[in-house]
């Protein structure tokens, strides 16, 4: 205890020797101090809102490696199948993709997701339709998310049954996302939905052989 006093006795003597370098320390201190407490708190209340435009979100629920790592595509693939206790279980991960609109090419992020991404969610259309699990690698079908949609085409209804093209690949949009619904993952904001069974030109590889990580949500049955 003594010797904490007398610690803290040279340190109250060397700030008051020292008063402009005892204001600035504070003053950065204060600062750093209240910008993380900002930035968690806003980070904190994204990661907890609940998915928007999903049905039963009270039995969503994040599924991670560690603290909060994406996993491996074969283990959500490997969980997905093998866990019981799972009504259904989807994964994404956001992928860089140019697009071809009216001759100009422009970047956009696109979100690769399982066939029955929507369905799990229970995430309904605003418009058109959106792809199953039955739909197959025979249909290289996409749906665009609401906000896309609305900011870049204008609300063009025309555009469901339209290619287009990603990475000039074709591909047909069959819908367009709920309005409320952005992803399953907080603060993404991805312009298109790619299912994995079609992903091939979005990927760089065959999806059974790709080796990358996916941020995952499970429903509890």
């Amino acid at each position: 205890m003594d010797n904490l006093l007398t610690d803290l006795r040279y340190a109250f003597r060397t700030f008051a020797r020292n008063p402009a370098f005892t204001a600035v320390a504070v003053l950065s201190l204060s600062l750093g101090i209240g910008v993380n407490v900002v930035i968690f708190s806003v980070v904190n209340a994204a990661l907890q809102k609940p998915i928007g435009g999903a049905v039963d979100v009270d039995r969503l629920m994040r599924v991670y490696r560690g603290s909060h790592s994406p996993l491996a595509y074969q283990d959500f693939r490997y969980l997905r199948d093998s866990v019981r206790s799972f009504s259904g279980m989807v994964a994404e991960r956001l992928q860089a993709v140019t697009a071809d609109r009216d001759g100009v090419i422009v970047p956009l992020q696109a979100a690769v997701v399982p066939d029955d991404y929507f369905a799990a969610l229970g995430v309904v259309p605003a418009e058109g339709r959106v792809f199953t699990r039955s739909s197959g690698a025979a249909d290289p079908a996409v749906v665009l998310s609401h906000r896309y949609w609305q900011r870049e085409l204008g609300g063009d209804r025309s555009v469901v049954g339209k290619t287009i093209r990603l990475n000039d690949s074709p591909f047909t949009v069959v819908g367009v996302a709920a309005p409320a619904f952005t992803s399953s993952v907080p603060l993404w904001n991805p312009a298109v939905f790619v299912p994995f069974s079609v992903a091939r030109p979005i990927l760089g590889t065959d999806p059974a052989r790709w080796n990358g990580s996916v941020y995952a949500t499970a429903r509890l049955r």
